[in-house]
């Protein structure tokens, strides 16, 4: 598996190394003794080389010379804070434990070290970069790994800062790690800038540029440069990885192909209405020119009035970056239109009793709706329940009057009364 470089804006971090200053050896009054003939098998060579860790050369390494009492009580403090017993970061296993302690401890430390030796973030990244690795990802040596590309008098100076905390008890010298790297953060930046100069000129010429997208990750270890894109062809592939001849270049596609020339972006169904009902898809909540609301997310997705209707049950592909708001926001590649549900005797469609019922419907504090249907042939009406997913005790029981109305196209909403709405 490929290490991946996490570089945070804001996040310093960096390792130590050991100090240079040596006390000076003692001498005997024996008599030195004689070098030995370089050329005899016989005897054993004392140049054992460079340490290896995980396939990386240490060049600098803290020693644990006092028990880390005050970090013991700062891990144990995480184990008991609301947050982690909640359950907020995963399942509770040692290796969780251990994995947020280097975070929390360790990696506050390297940041304070950071600061003082490289005198800034963007000082730091000139010289080398970073990345963590964690237990339960099964890594070798789990914590936080630091890689320098051409060692200077930083580097002691942050060895002997971390030496002191160590030494204080308050950091663990396992967890931090100092290693060469034939390249700085700015490097793996300065690659990823080179390729999104021939990438956004592709995807500005898309035909959906506003849903192409694509991420670069240059891997420093492996010297691979992996593209994630949705777009694509196999001749713009070449081009990309003709211009770095000394790096794999690698290419994984997102979630779903953009759509080219005289390719649909919606699928519509056929036949367009069934007499079975089904759970597929998700409720369109929303339209709007650009902007359709579905799955808990806004996706960005050019001229959806034109395209979707509120009410229609969907299945979304997108780029699959979603941002974390409430609701979530993304953009949506392709869309499939599932058939609406129309039960024998009913005059309405499924998809036009829920556009009804949404129709006055606006996102306030309880959140999305959790939508269900029923069609009540006695009563010869629909009944839409809408459930609150940040207040599941709020119900709200809305019956559509069943009505038939004269249009050609089951996507158009017809004029329906509310018979009656409340809440349970």
């Amino acid at each position: 598996m490929m290490k991946k470089i996490f570089i945070v804006p804001g996040l310093l971090l960096l390792l130590a190394a050991c100090g240079t200053d040596e006390e000076p050896m003692a001498v005997d009054d024996e008599p030195a003794a004689e070098p030995a003939d370089s050329s005899d098998e016989s005897v054993p060579s004392t140049d054992e080389g460079p340490e290896m860790v995980s396939g990386r050369e240490i060049i600098a390494s803290l020693e644990q010379t006092a028990e880390p009492v005050a970090r013991n009580e700062a891990a144990e403090a995480f184990r008991e804070s609301k947050d982690y017993k909640s359950g907020v970061f995963g399942e509770q296993t040692e290796e969780l434990a251990q994995d947020l302690a280097v975070q929390t401890i360790e990696l506050q430390a390297v940041n304070e070290a950071l600061e003082e030796a490289y005198g800034s973030y963007d000082g730091f990244l000139k010289a080398g970069l970073i990345h963590l690795e964690n237990s339960r990802e099964g890594a070798e040596q789990p914590g936080v790994w630091i890689g320098i590309k051409n060692p200077d008098e930083r580097t002691e100076q942050l060895a002997a800062i971390l030496q002191t905390k160590v030494d204080a008890g308050e950091i663990m010298a396992k967890y931090i790690h100092i290693y060469d790297s034939v390249y700085s953060q700015q490097d793996l930046e300065d690659i990823a800038y080179a390729a999104s100069k021939i990438l956004r000129p592709m995807q500005e010429a898309h035909i959906r540029s506003q849903s192409a997208t694509y991420n670069i990750d240059a891997d420093a270890e492996t010297e691979t440069l992996q593209i994630t894109h949705n777009f694509l062809t196999d001749e713009q592939k070449a081009e990309v990885a003709a211009a770095f001849p000394t790096w794999e270049v690698v290419f994984e596609q997102m979630e779903v192909m953009v759509p080219g020339p005289g390719e649909p972006d919606v699928i519509y169904p056929e036949p367009a209405i069934v007499t079975e009902p089904s759970n597929k898809g998700s409720y369109v909540l929303e339209v709007s020119e650009n902007e359709f609301l579905s799955e808990g997310v806004y996706y960005g997705f050019k001229n959806a009035a034109d395209k979707l209707k509120v009410g229609q049950r969907v299945d979304v592909g997108s780029t699959g970056i979603i941002a974390t708001s409430y609701p979530g926001q993304g953009t949506a590649v392709l869309v499939e239109v599932y058939p609406t549900y129309q039960p024998e005797g009913a005059d309405m469609t499924e998809a036009e009793a829920v556009r009804q019922a949404l129709k006055d419907w606006k996102m306030a504090a309880a959140g999305l709706p959790a939508i269900q249907t029923a069609y009540d042939a006695a009563g010869d009406q629909w009944r839409i329940e809408f459930t609150y997913t940040w207040d599941e005790k709020k119900v709200e029981e809305i019956f559509i009057a069943d009505q038939w109305q004269n249009s050609e196209n089951w996507c158009q909403a017809p004029e329906k009364s509310v018979l009656n709405s409340r809440k349970l």
